[in-house]
């Protein structure tokens, strides 16, 4: 379809209707039909891994103490933490909270799809 048949169709069809929609409400409808129109793959996403939970756990913790670090110097923090870790041979013991961290997560999600799912009906 060309652009211009697009555009007259939608002015004739945004002309048809008794209110008149926003700019806004515009542009968020075309975004919204194109974004699901153009959805690469509906494969599920691989569970993060050990250093994403412990890097997410570890500046929830920072920012929640009050640090007052940028995201540059606690970013580089966290790593230097996970390094120490890394070291110590606290792997398996860090590898095991992060895969009930994941477990946690994945069963958190099931539950917001069969919400969602309820929901939709």
């Amino acid at each position: 379809m060309t652009d211009n048949t697009l555009v007259d169709k939608l002015t004739e069809f945004i002309n048809s209707l008794s209110i008149k929609p926003s700019y806004k409400d515009i542009n968020d409808a075309i975004k919204k039909i194109y974004n699901e129109e153009t959805k690469v793959s509906t494969k599920p996403k691989r569970p993060p891994s050990a250093y994403n939970i412990f890097f997410k756990t570890q500046s929830a913790l920072m920012k929640e103490s009050g640090n007052t670090m940028n995201t540059k110097e606690r970013m580089a923090h966290i790593a230097k933490l996970w390094k120490e870790k890394q070291n110590l041979g606290i792997n398996d013991q860090i590898k095991e909270e992060t895969e009930e961290e994941i477990k946690e997560e994945e069963v958190k999600k099931e539950e917001e799809k069969a919400k969602t799912k309820k929901t939709k009906k």
